[in-house]
């Protein structure tokens, strides 16, 4: 059984043009079993570790997924052309994804992937996308989102079209700029979809709980950024900051800790293996003190 970060391996594959059993591989490869005739495939992929960034376009296609992969990556699909009908785990029921739509591929279990007509999506797969307990909770079984209204949509889609169409190496700084954009961007575009309504909170409270989720991950880079900075900048008292947070099933202290742990994962990705940076160095740039002080919370969230 492959993990999520074999899966996600380095590569870097622009305008692939792939017909039969080599289209039915690519798909393999990904998870996804086939045995569709005259598949035909086109796509511009960039991939790192922990990290897969994909413009498809491909023909009909009836897949499944049956194996439980270990370890893995939360996957974003963005429909831009055709309609998907896509079955996920213990539902028989399909769901139609159309162009405008948003696709949360569930992160293990049975999925099945069935296109009558060809089918243009963007797909961006990420090891380290933390988000709210409740939102991850909302998408841990897969997910179809009505999002053509949505403007970070535009935003996450401008950017995954910027990134394919340049040249860039799969162990470069610029890849690693795109994925932490990505990253944040499509954190806050999944949040937008599904909505303000966090049970537990008023609509007031959700709204509050969201803005400081938005300030966490504006400040976590920084050490100076704690609960208390967050309350004052929220311009509430830590206790009723707490209250909310409690609500949404956390803390703030735990969510600023997810957040520099999610950056810190991403940092030593990008530039740790090449020996670009020492461990306090991506210490630093995560918003930990030290290095020793990374590893711990790195050790603590595995």
């Amino acid at each position: 059984m492959r993990s999520g970060t074999e899966l996600l391996a380095p590569r870097a594959h622009r305008a692939v043009s792939k017909i039969g059993e080599e289209a039915l591989d690519w798909f393999r490869d990904r998870g996804l079993q086939s045995t569709t005739p005259h598949l035909r495939l086109f796509t511009d992929e960039y991939g790192s570790a922990g990290f897969r960034l994909a413009r498809i376009w491909h023909s009909p296609i009836d897949a499944t997924r049956r194996q439980t992969v270990a370890d893995p990556p939360r996957a974003l699909h963005l429909q831009i052309e055709g309609r998907s009908h896509v079955t996920f785990d213990g539902s028989p029921q399909e769901q139609i994804v159309e162009p405008g739509d948003a696709l949360i591929v569930p992160r293990s279990g049975p999925f099945a992937l069935r296109c009558a007509s060809a089918v243009a999506r963007y797909e961006v797969e990420f090891d380290d996308l933390v988000l709210p307990a409740s939102a991850a909770r909302a998408v841990e079984d897969g997910a179809v989102l009505r999002s053509a209204d949505s403007a970070l949509r535009g935003v996450v889609i401008a950017t995954a079209n910027a990134a394919l169409d340049a040249s860039m190496q799969t162990d470069g700084a610029a890849l690693a700029a795109v994925r932490l954009a990505l990253t944040d961007l499509s954190r806050g575009f999944l949040l937008e979809s599904l909505g303000l309504h966090v049970p537990g909170l008023s609509a007031w409270e959700a709204v509050t709980y969201r803005d400081a989720l938005s300030l966490i991950e504006q400040g976590a880079p920084d050490p100076q950024f704690t609960s208390t900075e967050l309350a004052r900048r929220l311009r509430l008292s830590p206790r009723y900051v707490q209250r909310i947070f409690a609500a949404a099933g956390t803390s703030p202290s735990l969510a600023l800790r997810a957040e520099r742990v999610a950056l810190a994962r991403r940092h030593l990705d990008s530039y740790g293996a090449r020996g670009a940076f020492t461990l306090d160095d991506v210490a630093r740039l995560s918003g930990f003190r030290t290095g020793k002080a990374m590893q711990r919370a790195l050790s603590i969230a595995s």
